[in-house]
């Protein structure tokens, strides 16, 4: 039987070289050519402003610093006005006197004391005792003069903390008021956390281990009032670097009077109550002397009277004037400013 092979199917006729490669060159050159489908500009989002830039760039301004007794216009109570004459004009009008100057102006000291002694007036947060006053006034003007030149130091003595001046502001604040000193808080409450631009709250004593000795209180500083440590103590025991601490008790080692508390003495290193009426040249704890007498270098000894030989002005009377700054002698004298 012979061999059958199926007709083979026609071959497709090919384009011509030529004609392949002019095609394909063509279809490229028209992709090359043809333009992108348009799009739309991205927006950007507008500049800001510089005023806006510099608003956003400026950091954020500090709490306004005020002093606690406002600076606004006040009217002088007649009885502050009074007291602050004799406690800040009085003193420098003495020692003009002895000096033999004319009186000086009233100074800054004064003006403030008013100041804020009236602002407290005021505000309900303070009374000024009548018969207090009176007597705290009395005393400085009776105090100096030209009969005691001879006592006039280089600073001028306050009053004593345990005269009538200790007495004459009365605090009317109550346990949790806001108050701006420690003579606004009632009986021996302090104004616990007072500054020159902070207020604080009436309270008791700092306990051991709190803070202490941080703040400035201003109306205590600005009047020189007297006896406001100890009648509005900071802590329930003594203050050392500015914390609370114990106080050495009767028979403790110490080192200073302070340490051992109202009414003793640091006596040859032990805490034992404090001695009084000591006479000349008996031996002393840095107080306890007799009046007129006063606890130098150990001793209970008279003030030197002017124009005795001195090395330091506890020595004198009045002070010790020195030739130089670093001369080793003076002699005792009333002391004059330049």
């Amino acid at each position: 039987m012979p061999d059958f092979a199926p007709p083979r199917a026609a071959a497709r006729p090919r384009p011509p070289l030529g004609r392949a490669r002019t095609l394909s060159a063509a279809m490229a050159f028209a992709v090359a050519c043809t333009p992108e489908p348009a799009t739309a500009p991205t927006a950007r989002p507008p500049a800001p402003s510089t005023q806006a830039a510099a608003t956003e760039r400026r950091p954020p301004s500090p709490p306004e610093v005020r002093p606690v007794y406002p600076t606004g216009p006040v009217t002088p109570d007649a009885t502050a006005a009074a007291l602050c004459r004799a406690l800040h004009e009085t003193p420098a009008r003495r020692r003009a006197e002895c000096c033999g100057r004319p009186a000086p102006p009233a100074g800054a000291h004064g003006a403030a004391c008013t100041r804020l002694l009236s602002l407290a007036v005021a505000d309900g947060a303070i009374r000024l005792d009548a018969g207090a006053t009176a007597a705290c006034i009395a005393t400085l003007e009776a105090a100096g003069g030209p009969s005691t030149c001879e006592t006039q130091g280089r600073f001028a003595p306050g009053p004593a903390p345990d005269g009538p001046c200790a007495d004459v502001v009365v605090g009317l604040r109550r346990a949790g008021a806001e108050c701006r000193s420690d003579l606004e808080c009632e009986g021996s409450m302090q104004c616990r956390g007072a500054g020159p631009t902070t207020p604080g709250t009436c309270a008791g004593p700092n306990q051991v281990g709190m803070g202490c000795g941080e703040a400035v209180d201003v109306l205590v500083a600005q009047t020189g009032l007297p006896g406001s440590e100890a009648r509005h103590p900071e802590c329930d025991g003594l203050c050392v670097q500015r914390r609370c601490t114990f106080l050495t008790p009767a028979g403790g080692a110490c080192r200073a009077n302070a340490a051992c508390g109202p009414g003793r003495a640091c006596v040859e290193g032990l805490c034992a109550d404090a001695p009084t009426g000591l006479g000349a040249g008996e031996p002393c704890p840095g107080l306890g002397c007799a009046a007129v007498l006063r606890c130098v270098e150990g001793r209970c000894r008279a003030p030197a009277p002017t124009g005795a030989v001195c090395t330091h002005d506890g020595e004198c009377a009045g002070a010790c004037l020195k030739p130089a700054a670093n001369a080793r002698q003076g002699k005792c004298g009333p002391f004059c400013p330049p």
